[in-house]
């Protein structure tokens, strides 16, 4: 977790700008102890004190901070938005990055580096609508490997869950502002001519084309976007959603 509760003032601190002077630090999920870990090589965090009861920040990687913090920083510096806060507190889901518009739009952007299972990521979508917030989930472009230019990509499930929800397009985080759309086409694996037939093309139900758009800034290049929920091979649920100026028009 990148953020913690100052215990003499109940104040929120971000671990980047936070000194072990301030401590002590408790977390602001379950009240339990936390330790401000920061060093040189690594993104300045909290961490509980052992033994560990609460799921909060458990599991959280190294690339996962580092998205946050850049996204973070690169957003509270726009004059543009009135409100903008790191891991904001919504009871059910607490967002990476949380902000509001002058236009009094609410976002909240969701990092997402590790697996997440389906029913996890509907029900966080689900609830966000709720809220009124809409929501942008964020694969990191680096940690997909994405960034080579390969010809061939396996998507994990809730990539394919991105792609159906955003109408045919992943956002994934580049650096600071930068997002780069990524379109999944189909691919066609070749099945080998043999005696018993063979010798032509099939549509791979593994792997797809990534076809990288070209890069958008995220807000500026973005509008909101309610669309209902939609039964495909997996489930969207009524969702807020957040879709570049390009997907618009291409619609």
């Amino acid at each position: 977790m990148l953020t913690a509760l100052q215990k003499t003032n109940q104040k929120k601190i971000i671990a980047a700008f936070a000194s072990r002077d301030d401590k002590p630090f408790a977390c602001s999920e379950c009240g339990s102890d936390v330790v401000l870990k920061k060093g040189a090589l690594k993104v300045a965090h909290f961490a509980h004190k052992p033994p560990v009861t609460c799921d909060y920040g458990s599991g959280e990687t190294e690339e996962h901070r580092r998205c946050k913090n850049d996204i973070y920083n690169s957003l509270s510096a726009l004059k543009c938005l009135t409100e903008c806060e790191m891991e904001k507190s919504f009871t059910v889901v607490r967002p990476d990055i949380y902000f509001r518009t002058e236009s009094g739009v609410h976002v909240a952007i969701e990092v997402q580096i590790s697996n997440l299972t389906i029913d996890t990521i509907v029900r966080r979508t689900a609830y966000y609508e709720k809220l009124g917030i809409y929501v942008l989930w964020m694969p990191s472009l680096r940690s997909s490997g994405l960034h080579n230019q390969s010809k061939i990509y396996s998507p994990k499930a809730w990539e394919k869950w991105l792609h159906q929800t955003y109408y045919g397009r992943v956002y994934y985080w580049s650096d600071a502002l930068n997002v780069c759309p990524v379109k999944f086409d189909n691919y066609q694996l070749y099945v080998e001519e043999t005696d018993y037939g063979g010798g032509y093309y099939k549509t791979s139900k593994r792997y797809v084309t990534p076809i990288l758009l070209d890069m958008v800034r995220f807000p500026f290049d973005f509008q909101p976007k309610h669309r209902g929920s939609w039964q495909g091979k997996i489930y969207t649920p009524n969702s807020k959603i957040m879709l570049d100026n390009k997907s618009f028009s291409s619609r």
